[in-house]
């Protein structure tokens, strides 16, 4: 007990030493100071953890253990068995403060000490947090707030503390309280649940300044809006169509946390029954997250239209952080053939002018229209097999058995056994064991 207590008061001066040694810096100074990869902590507040990402160049609150661990494995960045063996010595300064994931070792993860390039295996949750906290550099409050924050990872603590504060003081009777959980970002928005005393759960939102707070958030011009999906996770196979080749059809947004869901799951399927189905990925008719979606989805329907031997492996690189310029890279697309088929499809369907010149809430993404309207799909993901709207879970066992479920003769491939188990909204591949009826959209 007495040797816990001596550690825990040698970390502490020891965070304080370096708190005081670090100077007061400008934003520019910030950016040159070799924080890219590091571990801030609050020495100034409660030793609140920090992880600058050094890719972006903005930081990811670490929060509770189970917080971190699933953050770090976010920001993770997959390697082969081939690539992890060369790191048995010393890491490439290029990979310093990353999170690398063995893709072939069960998604271990390993921190990358941006200082000395030793990799430090971040284990369960507890044992990541307590990698974290020992690699971590102390800051003072006023340098931390020159550092961007990254809006999918804010300090959860806060802003939930804010929303309650205003619920108390303006909307809730004397006396009740509410709890505020499974928070996300949506858009240009935080959505969230309160739920009250009496068990009655609200979908809200707020701004990312937390300066604003909406019960409901409701596109007047379109009628388009985040929404639960109305089924459950279970598959609808009762009277589906069968046909000997099934044509399936995934309509996605490409930043969508819940379109990214789906495809993590829906790949492993893919792979397996390969040429035995006619597979695309599509996309809604509208846009939620920004010219970065509206980029994304153009520069995606051109690999997959003329480039589809790289495609596959582009989106498993994407589907990892979202990172376009590494994956293009690693994928082997031809940039001279993809930029003049964007050129030409930016043309055609008006995609920058349609962004541009907005008329609704979200600008309007026309590629796969005619397909959208056809079928009424309003929200992302939504799943078409053989012409017919189905809902499914979102692991990809759910999804083998649904789209085998429309051959008329199933194949071999069908009896394969794949993981039953809900791969996490928005990027990154580990599993979140949740409901994943929820949708980007209306």
């Amino acid at each position: 007990m007495f040797k816990q207590e001596k550690n825990k008061i040698f970390k502490f001066l020891v965070l304080m030493i370096v708190f005081f040694c670090f100077p007061q810096l400008s934003r520019a100074e910030l950016n040159n100071s070799g924080l890219r990869g590091k571990i801030l902590l609050q020495v100034e507040s409660h030793g609140e953890a920090w992880y600058l990402d050094p890719v972006s160049e903005k930081r990811a609150y670490l929060g509770r253990p189970v917080d971190a661990f699933k953050i770090m494995r976010d920001f993770g960045l997959g390697i082969g068995e081939l690539t992890f063996e060369k790191f048995s010595n010393e890491v490439p300064e290029r990979f310093a403060g990353r999170i690398l994931l063995r893709v072939e070792a069960n998604g271990e993860a390993y921190y990358v000490n941006p200082s000395t390039l030793e990799m430090h295996f971040l284990g369960r949750p507890a044992d990541a947090f307590e990698v974290m906290r020992e690699q971590g550099l102390g800051i003072s409050n006023d340098n931390l707030e020159l550092v961007l924050v990254n809006e999918k990872y804010p300090n959860w603590g806060e802003m939930k503390q804010k929303v309650l504060d205003y619920l108390k003081n303006n909307l809730l009777a004397d006396g009740q309280n509410a709890e505020i959980r499974d928070v996300t970002l949506e858009g240009e928005m935080y959505k969230f649940i309160v739920k009250l005393q009496n068990g009655q759960e609200v979908i809200s939102y707020t701004n990312k300044e937390v300066t604003k707070f909406f019960p409901q958030a409701l596109d007047i011009e379109d009628e388009k809006n985040i929404t639960e999906d109305p089924g459950d996770n279970e598959e609808e196979a009762e009277g589906q169509v069968k046909t000997e080749i099934p044509v399936v059809e995934l309509f996605v947004m490409s930043h969508c946390p819940y379109g990214l869901q789906i495809e993590k799951g829906i790949w492993p399927v893919v792979e397996i029954l390969d040429n035995d189905i006619d597979f695309e990925v599509k996309f809604l008719n509208y846009a939620m997250h920004g010219l970065v979606e509206v980029r994304e989805q153009t520069r995606q329907y051109c690999i997959q239209k003329e480039q589809r031997e790289t495609y596959f492996n582009y989106i498993n690189c994407f589907l990892i952080e979202g990172d376009s310029d590494s994956c293009l890279a690693s994928s082997s697309v031809d940039m001279d053939v993809l930029n003049s088929c964007v050129d030409e499809i930016d043309e055609e369907f008006e995609i920058t002018d349609n962004y541009n010149n907005k008329t609704g809430s979200f600008p309007k993404f026309l590629i796969h229209d005619d397909e959208v309207e056809d079928y009424g799909i309003t929200g992302s993901p939504t799943l078409v097999i053989n012409g017919n709207v189905v809902h499914s879970g979102r692991d990809s066992q759910t999804l083998l058995d649904l789209i085998c479920d429309g051959f008329i003769e199933k194949p071999e491939e069908c009896n394969t056994k794949l993981s039953s188990e809900n791969p996490s909204p928005g990027f990154g591949f580990n599993t979140s064991g949740a409901s994943s009826g929820a949708n980007c959209g209306g």
